[in-house]
């Protein structure tokens, strides 16, 4: 990211890994995700080093897009490098998700068949509880006020599960929520009809990214993508409506009605 422009960085084998997932994902969501947005995200004090929220001018947010250029970057084998100065990579929108299939092949290095890896909203259920699916929780996005802090279950087992919600890093002004997930197109604070997106898949880092996209698509464009990939999914939206493909839910609570 402090590189200069044509600078050739070289990168390990994890940032290899990561960007070249990006960059197949990129195409695949149609531009829904992808790991530029690092400049952005500090312009509205998201970012590690800027944890400061506030809405910028609309001057700044119009001046901070063509930092946010995913084409931008190149790697070549193990060189890095970028062609617009200013442009920052940040993927916090998959490294969890990658880094749970890691932690995952190293439990079953060591023999491990049964188990469960949480890196907070990403999870992996290695084989199953006792013969037994797990019973997995997904967090009620807009709580009434009671002590239930999740809307359904689900039982899983040997697959990860991933969400993505508006409901954690945020700040509100003037009565509109903004939160950490960014839309490619705006380069700012996605706004949607979805609060909570989860996806479940054998491939975590593929469940996190997907859960960012769909998310940042909005329900309609979200359900169309989601049949269309067979995809595993539990959407949820502000209404208090919720969708489901491929995971079935029960024990649904907190006033949620099925689409």
């Amino acid at each position: 990211n402090r590189a200069s422009v044509g600078e050739k960085i070289e990168v390990g084998t994890h940032t290899q890994r990561l960007f070249a997932l990006c960059l197949q994902y990129y195409g695949y969501t149609e531009g829904c995700f992808h790991p530029a947005m690092y400049a952005a995200s500090t312009l509205w004090g998201f970012s590690a080093d800027a944890q400061s929220y506030r809405v910028p001018t609309p001057e700044a947010q119009q001046a901070v897009k063509p930092l946010c250029d995913f084409s931008a970057f190149t790697l070549e084998g193990n060189m890095l490098s970028k062609s617009i100065s200013g442009a920052m990579l940040d993927f916090g929108g998959i490294a969890k998700g990658y880094a749970v299939d890691c932690l995952k092949e190293i439990a079953e290095s060591y023999g491990v068949t049964q188990g469960i890896i949480d890196l907070g909203g990403n999870l992996y259920l290695i084989g199953d509880k006792n013969g037994e699916p797990y019973t997995v929780a997904v967090t009620d996005p807009r709580p009434l006020g009671g002590t239930r802090v999740f809307f359904a279950l689900t039982r899983l087992s040997d697959t990860s599960a991933v969400t993505s919600g508006d409901y954690e890093n945020y700040f509100e002004e003037e009565g509109v929520r903004y939160s950490h997930i960014f839309d490619p197109k705006t380069c700012a604070p996605v706004r949607t009809d979805l609060v909570s997106v989860t996806v479940v898949d054998t491939c975590s880092a593929r469940a996190d990214i997907l859960s960012t996209a769909l998310f940042v698509m909005g329900y309609e464009r979200a359900v169309a993508f989601a049949e269309e990939n067979a995809l595993s999914v539990v959407l949820v939206t502000a209404e208090r409506r919720y969708y489901t493909k491929g995971v079935s839910v029960f024990d649904v609570d907190g006033g949620y009605q099925p689409i």
